[in-house]
């Protein structure tokens, strides 16, 4: 299923989904950024501050100079938004993702910075303003919320662009069903209006994977190759399995049993032996079934080729070279820790 073309192909579409443009642009615009240093000069006093401060240099840059409202629409997707998620997910990055007694001070910092810049506006604009999500650092799925939305507002793009490329339907279809689990995920949290419901929740239910998938042409043969290599690898797995047991069962006989107290010390170390064996048959099998998911056409649709772009950047928010593997931050629902321009591609 991945060939060069798909491939190519695939990089190219992630390039022009809504949600990854935002972000790297985000990323990209170094221009002029030193006239925001003195909105910024509150965070100069954190760890890793230069990091940080070229954070809220673009974010200032961004709510002066680029920021409009949402236009209505069928879904109007709101810069803002992306913003607050950009902004925290560098936070995360710069910090480590388990470092909350770095990055909470940061955030307020931030937010601190974001108040003072929209306070500043003509109150015309008082009813638009992009304001920070003070929220955010209690939301302990901020990353499965972000991937939900960066989600939301691609699909329509992903829905306008079958219309021009049915041939690449299969591609289309693998980003659209990777993000399934994020659904299945939030339908727990929002059977009931609460907290743990992302505010933008009731208008990304009608893109559920399980719902617009049925309206792809190429459904039903995607339906059937998924069932066909899931079986194969069930068969596969349980194969292996059961080669393991015969070859641990070899070997066994009387001699195992014996009243002879050496032979008691003797069978014990044998009955560990066996043990381990079985355990090491279980990492043989766990293995195989990575070589499967790695190595199969099975394993490339799951890792779907929006997900698969890793790249050696620069960190230009302080640090040394970080290798990020990111997906979305659009085409990955879920992963632990997100890439410069987090957008998540690849399933869990």
């Amino acid at each position: 299923m991945n060939n060069g073309k798909n491939s190519q192909f695939s990089i190219t579409l992630s390039s022009e989904l809504p949600s990854e443009k935002f972000y790297d642009n985000l990323y990209d615009d170094n221009k002029n950024l030193d006239l925001y240093s003195k909105d910024c000069d509150p965070v100069i006093s954190l760890g890793y501050g230069n990091g940080v401060n070229n954070i809220c240099k673009r974010l200032v840059k961004y709510l002066k100079t680029k920021y409009r409202p949402p236009d209505k629409g069928d879904f109007a997707y709101n810069d803002c938004i992306l913003l607050n998620y950009w902004a925290y997910t560098r936070l995360v990055h710069i910090y480590g993702s388990r470092n909350s007694s770095k990055i909470f001070p940061a955030w307020g910092k931030l937010v601190y910075v974001w108040n003072n810049i929209i306070s500043d506006l003509p109150d015309k604009f008082s009813h638009n303003k992009c304001k920070p999500d003070d929220n955010i650092v209690n939301h302990v799925d901020w990353e499965k919320r972000k991937q939900l939305y960066d989600y939301c507002v691609n699909y329509e793009t992903i829905k306008k662009a079958l219309s021009f490329y049915d041939n690449m339907c299969k591609e289309y279809y693998t980003y659209v069903d990777s993000n399934a689990p994020l659904y299945t995920y939030f339908k727990t949290q929002c059977t009931t209006p609460n907290d743990k419901c992302p505010e933008f929740y009731n208008d990304c239910e009608k893109y559920d994977p399980r719902e617009v998938l049925k309206n792809f042409k190429c459904h039903d043969v995607m339906k059937k190759e998924k069932e066909e290599d899931a079986a194969a690898h069930a068969l596969y797995v349980k194969e292996v399995a059961m080669r393991n047991q015969e070859n641990h069962s070899e070997g066994a006989s009387s001699e195992d049993y014996s009243s002879d107290p050496a032979d008691i010390v003797q069978g014990k170390s044998q009955t560990a032996t066996k043990l381990g064996d079985v355990l090491l048959g279980v990492v043989v099998t766990f293995m195989a079934s990575g070589a499967i998911y790695r190595f199969t056409p099975l394993g490339n649709r799951l890792r779907a080729n929006f997900g698969n772009k890793t790249m050696l950047r620069s960190n230009l928010y302080g640090g040394e070279n970080v290798l990020f593997d990111y997906t979305s931050d659009s085409l990955n629902p879920y992963y632990e820790n997100m890439g410069e321009r987090y957008i998540g591609y690849h399933p869990t």
